[in-house]
């Protein structure tokens, strides 16, 4: 047990451990899977769970029932400080009116689940779950005893888990407020879940509407946007930019720079992080440490990126480094293979958009 309690509050500083976590509480406690689910409509859905379910949930995660969850809701009401088994809440009736929900019993191949959610001061729910199989026995009142010796830790784990990713995203966002860089963290379909003021003063032209979305104001920009998310979302790793160009004003380019892996867990699970910065043909070429940390280049692919975007050629900085041009054109493969683009006009492009911070 003791093992377990310690497992449960290193998971709540290092999220890629929870699955880790959960894996071991089902394994002691006779289950199959067991997932930790932390619900709020402000937030994108944010989950792990051993690996056997981490696939079924994810697609779960895509409905509209991760928020209206009626199951959830009336487990909830029951206002239960424990776990509760799924019989003790729901009807043959009601589970007959949630095709979804049986779907995923069917496709996760559990026959019983148990459950305990927990209200944080923020407003978020956090729900543990815990399944077994068909053939195995029925939870019994030891069982649920043990599980709710569990739930203290587990809840302090979750409200340290919430307040963790959020104050590492807070932290990011100023870091680039006091740069003077506009900056927002957003989830699926352009949920904001966190902004600078910076990124907030951009309004008309990029302001945060209804349902807490990112509105682009230029024609077509917002579908652009929605389809660099949905690329993200599969795995797309190259960071992608639109360009919106402003009548009175320069113009600014939006820069989508995907989260994964332990970047969306140190940043409240969100999606993509978007910089905005100024796209002018006049534009200051970014700084060589503006360009390695953006982009993740290496000192040299930083120069040569930003002698590309004043206009030489890969002749002329080869003279000028002393190198044969067939090494520049590798480097330059290098940084666009890192910066996501495709032509060495984009290029100039993505790289002028980082110049100058947004006044």
């Amino acid at each position: 047990m003791q093992a377990i309690v310690e497992g449960i509050y290193e998971a709540a500083l290092v999220p890629s451990k929870w699955n880790e976590v959960l894996g071991r509480i089902a394994e002691v406690s006779s289950c199959d899977s067991g997932a930790m689910l932390i619900i709020d409509r402000r937030l994108p859905p944010m989950f792990a769970a051993t690996d056997n379910i981490s696939e079924i949930l994810g697609r779960f995660a895509e409905t509209p029932q991760w928020y209206d969850n009626t199951r959830l809701n009336r487990m909830m009401r029951r206002n239960h400080a424990g776990f509760l088994e799924i019989t003790e809440f729901t009807t043959d009736e009601d589970r007959a009116r949630e095709p979804e929900f049986e779907e995923i019993k069917r496709r996760a191949d559990f026959r019983q689940q148990i459950g305990s959610g927990v209200v944080m001061p923020g407003g978020e729910t956090v729900l543990f779950t815990f399944e077994r199989g068909r053939t195995a026995n029925d939870f019994n009142r030891l069982e649920l005893a043990w599980f709710d010796s569990l739930r203290p830790h587990l809840a302090r784990a979750g409200l340290l888990a919430v307040n963790a990713q959020m104050d590492r995203a807070r932290a990011t966002i100023a870091a680039f407020q006091s740069l003077g860089i506009p900056t927002a963290i957003v989830g699926g379909r352009g949920l904001a879940l966190l902004s600078n003021a910076a990124f907030e003063a951009l309004a008309p032209a990029i302001e945060i509407g209804g349902m807490n979305r990112v509105h682009l104001a230029a024609a077509g920009a917002e579908s652009l946007l929605q389809l660099a998310l949905e690329k993200v979302a599969k795995g797309h790793t190259a960071i992608q930019s639109i360009a919106l160009p402003r009548e009175d004003r320069p113009g600014l380019v939006l820069h989508v720079l995907p989260l994964a892996g332990n970047a969306r867990d140190l940043h409240a699970q969100g999606l993509a992080m978007l910089i905005a910065s100024g796209f002018d043909a006049d534009a200051n070429i970014a700084t060589n440490a503006v360009l390695r940390g953006l982009f993740d280049l290496s000192a040299v692919e930083a120069a040569v990126a930003a002698d590309i975007a004043r206009g030489r050629s890969l002749s002329q900085i080869a003279k000028q480094r002393g190198v044969a041009v067939s090494t520049v054109r590798t480097q330059l493969g290098h940084i666009m293979g890192k910066t996501g683009t495709a032509r060495q006009a984009e290029l100039v492009a993505l790289l002028k958009g980082t110049s100058v911070p947004i006044s």
